[in-house]
């Protein structure tokens, strides 16, 4: 945290105030100090030896840090192939330098020896990368797959990446073989794909040498036992995914070996990207995992990842088991929470709203309300499952829709002592208004204010009031001063009458509301279709705008 960063003080200051463990680790920053302790004593003693340093008179490097880059180069072209490394270590010197640092820029362009050499020396250095590449040894066997790595590796790597942006054709010209040894430290350095360079260099080494960067990627995902080991590796398939890949991430997924942090790390990548062949694995852990702990462990996993990464495919496959057995709903939910985070609107946006529903339902019966405990200090498992609870809620309540609406009706129903349901309710209520609202154009507010006789009808109930006040004119008409009641009657003979028959009648309501009612001047936000009705179904059909 940069003492100017305000925001992060007041966040670490806050952080402070609740977490007694972290208030215990940063006492000796945050307590004050007493003058005349022995803590001062020695914090002034420091000050002053710090001020010495700084005072002290800079020392002339000998001899000066060109003149070693130069000899270092004379003594790699002379055949010492030992020398490349140490001229890495030669190029991050200047000449008030009075200790090496360690190469670790990948960008040799970027060191102090690179930027302060003139053109020569520059070109040497770019021709003894190239030369290296074809005769270094990176010792891949002895640091692949661990966390540590050989000096011979990190010089190859920022070989590499100088010829990518010094000598470009020279990089294209390199050897087969070269490109097969350099599979190992394209997939594992740098720590980052931190550029375009790096990413683009990746994508050479896979096109050159396809065979040796599957190899490599796959026995990085078999020797790791954690997953943090050859996780990076997978993140930086991004920008050269293909179905070679795919297949190849796919057969280690299937491997029975695999270490269950690390399955879960390749499935996450696959699942990522769509792969259906890994949903197939998940789906066949999560189905026949429960054979032992360790089966259960893979099957909670696969659970998780088919639940946070594929939405209603993985939902179909999951939701089954959590309803059969809520202990397993608990494990896998309670890794979906810890790990949700930046994750959690990915999450329930793969969801639908009948989807959430029933989570919310079952997480609010199998973590109850009642049972809610804040505790001080670190957060653990039970309270991160009952924030993504909360958080299930939230999200459903602002999907503003009215299938979003019924699933909150829902839960008010499975749940009636949470009274505080209905505020949520209210909330998915008013945003789906919101959200559906279509504003009347100028011209149809134009309309109604100049004709009384217009009609706004915006929802069911004002189109019911229209068409009784049209029944009501009906009405009139029928019984008026010339009664059109005669029409609706068959006259047998002389002085005996028979009604038409119901569908006339109804022909007859038809044609007089498409007169006085479609054609009076409706202003309607929704379709309004006169039918005749069959039985006892409604003789107006009405389409609410979504």
């Amino acid at each position: 945290v940069s003492a100017y960063d305000v925001d992060s003080l007041d966040l670490v200051l806050g952080a402070v105030e609740q977490n007694s463990f972290l208030r215990s680790e940063l006492a000796w920053l945050l307590n004050p100090v007493e003058l005349a302790s022995l803590g001062a004593k020695v914090m002034r003693e420091n000050h002053a030896l710090d001020r010495a340093i700084a005072e002290r008179q800079e020392v002339a490097l000998d001899p000066p840090a060109q003149t070693r880059i130069a000899n270092r180069l004379a003594s790699y072209e002379s055949g010492n192939t030992e020398e490349f490394v140490q001229l890495l270590f030669e190029l991050t010197l200047t000449d008030s330098s009075t200790h090496y640092r360690f190469p670790s820029e990948a960008d040799v362009t970027a060191l102090p020896g690179w930027k302060a050499g003139d053109d020569v020396l520059r070109n040497r250095t770019v021709a003894a990368a190239a030369r290296y590449l074809i005769d270094f040894d990176p010792a891949a066997g002895e640091w692949l797959g661990t966390i540590s790595v050989r000096y011979s590796a990190i010089a190859g790597y920022a070989a590499l990446r100088l010829l990518l942006k010094a000598d470009r054709d020279g990089l294209e010209a390199l050897p087969q073989s070269t490109w097969e040894k350099c599979a190992p430290i394209a997939l594992s350095l740098p720590v980052g794909l931190t550029t375009d360079y790096d990413r683009e260099l990746l994508g050479l080494v896979y096109r050159r040498a396809p065979a040796a960067f599957i190899d490599t990627l796959q026995f990085l995902v078999h020797a790791a036992r954690e997953m943090h080991v050859g996780a990076s590796a997978l993140r930086r398939l991004d920008s050269i995914w293909d179905p070679r890949l795919e297949d190849a991430l796919v057969e280690a997924a299937g491997d029975e070996r695999l270490a269950v942090p690390v399955f879960g790390a390749v499935l996450e990548v696959l699942l990522e990207r769509g792969s259906q062949k890994a949903i197939g694995i998940a789906k066949t852990c999560v189905n026949t995992g429960f054979r032992d702990d360790r089966g259960e462990t893979k099957a909670i996993t696969a659970a998780a990842k088919l639940v946070v990464l594929t939405g209603g495919a993985g939902w179909d496959i999951v939701w089954p088991h959590v309803e059969r057995d809520s202990d397993f709903g608990i494990r896998v939910f309670s890794l979906v929470a810890t790990g949700a985070g930046a994750r959690e609107d990915q999450t329930v946006r793969r969801l639908k709203e009948s989807q959430l529903g029933d989570l919310f339902i079952w997480l609010a019966r199998n973590v109850p309300y009642s049972d809610d405990v804040h505790a001080q200090g670190a957060v653990g498992p039970g309270e991160f499952l009952q924030r993504w609870r909360d958080g299930i809620l939230h999200c459903l309540k602002n999907r503003g829709t009215v299938e979003a609406c019924e699933q909150i009706r829902r839960a008010m129903v499975e749940f009636p002592d949470l009274n505080w349901l209905r505020f949520s309710l209210i909330e998915a209520e008013t945003l789906t208004r919101r959200q559906s609202w279509v504003p009347l154009s100028p011209n149809d507010i134009l309309r109604v204010a100049k004709d009384s006789e217009a009609r706004l009808v915006r929802n069911g109930e004002q189109l019911i009031q229209v068409l009784v006040e049209s029944l009501r004119r009906l009405e009139t008409r029928l019984q008026g001063e010339t009664p059109a009641a005669r029409f609706l009657w068959n006259e047998l003979k002389k002085g005996c009458f028979r009604p038409k028959s119901e569908n006339d009648v109804s022909d007859y309501i038809e044609l007089h509301l498409k007169d006085d009612v479609k054609n009076r001047g409706i202003i309607a936000n929704r379709e309004v279709e006169i039918r005749r009705g069959t039985g006892g179904g409604s003789a107006v059909r009405q389409r609410l705008p979504c």
